[in-house]
């Protein structure tokens, strides 16, 4: 997964979607992911998830407008 947030964490960073300004289809496949395995408190691997989104803060701010 990593790999993948390394990819667009400097887009995230020059925009507030993956695409520009305006969300679109990809931000809804990729929100989920950060709703399903980033910000849910009962994830198995929370502790995991925790350490992979410090490393990616314009993903944590682009997860949490999402959510």
């Amino acid at each position: 997964m990593s790999p993948f947030l390394d990819s667009i964490e400097a887009r995230l960073g020059k925009s507030k979607w993956l695409v520009g300004d305006q969300i679109c289809m990809i931000d809804f496949w990729v929100g989920a992911m950060y709703a399903d395995k980033y910000a849910n408190k009962d994830h198995p691997y929370k502790g995991l998830m925790d350490k992979v989104i410090a490393a990616h803060p314009n993903f944590k701010r682009y997860g949490d407008d999402f959510v």
